[in-house]
């Protein structure tokens, strides 16, 4: 691990070649499990939209689909503990700057420095998006005056009621399938929103990340997520439903 620079720490190092394979067939399923071109799709075509393609280079896509390793591991049933616990990633960030919702957080040990690495709040708001949220208050003198846990993680029979609605990355065109994803809500927890089938939709850690910077909005509809593309994909900016119900339905009597 290097040393964070222009907001990106370099790593280095040799793999044994079977762990590199072992490596490349997950990285290969994550980035194109089905075999099917990238890009924004609302309906079975030939042709290929050169303006909806995936835009990320390949190096940008093995990224995004090692983040999306990580964030699955720690649900490991045989994975190590720590302190009793799965592996906690922690972000610090200031009460002011949470109650802003922009500004810098910190990761403790994120380089190769060991001491705490800036990253911009976005970064703690996605983290916590999927985990829980430790709030420490603590004195002027460093004396602990509070501890609240909110707990936003939704459970394993909630997951499972979501991935059999979604069936993979809610964003079309994307073909993440369900054991790789995340789950978003819908209507923020911090606004709110709550922990629940109806307010949850399955997304990968790419579309996650950077959802709203991409301008891709979702929302709820009777109990079935609907997403609206950023202009420069559909002008017209259609709310348009996604899975099953995006799928043509054969006529009455057929």
């Amino acid at each position: 691990m290097g040393v964070k620079r222009n907001g990106l720490v370099p790593i280095h190092g040799n793999l044994m070649v079977e762990t590199a394979g072992a490596l490349c067939v997950l990285l290969d399923s994550i980035n194109n499990p089905h075999g099917k071109p990238a890009g924004v799709r609302f309906r079975p075509s030939d042709e290929v939209d050169d303006d909806s393609s995936d835009v990320r280079t390949m190096a940008q896509r093995n990224h995004d689909a090692l983040a999306t390793i990580l964030a699955a591991v720690p649900g490991a049933p045989d994975l190590p503990m720590n302190g009793g616990n799965a592996p906690v990633l922690v972000i610090h960030a200031t009460e002011d700057t949470v109650r802003a919702g922009e500004g810098w957080a910190s990761i403790p040990g994120a380089d190769g420095t060991g001491t705490d690495v800036p990253v911009p709040f976005a970064a703690a708001e996605h983290a916590g998006c999927c985990g829980t949220v430790q709030r420490l208050t603590s004195a002027v003198n460093g004396k602990i005056v509070k501890l609240t846990v909110a707990d936003r993680v939704f459970n394993t029979d909630q997951r499972r009621v979501i991935i059999a609605r979604d069936r993979s990355c809610v964003i079309p065109g994307c073909h993440t399938p369900a054991r790789w994803c995340e789950i978003h809500h819908v209507k923020e927890w911090a606004n709110g929103g709550k922990t629940d089938v109806g307010n949850g939709v399955l997304i990968c850690w790419h579309h996650h990340r950077f959802l709203e910077r991409m301008g891709w909005q979702i929302r709820m509809t009777d109990g079935v997520p609907e997403v609206r593309p950023p202009d420069w994909i559909d002008p017209t900016q259609t709310w348009r439903p996604t899975g099953l119900r995006a799928v043509a339905r054969p006529s009455r009597g057929a």
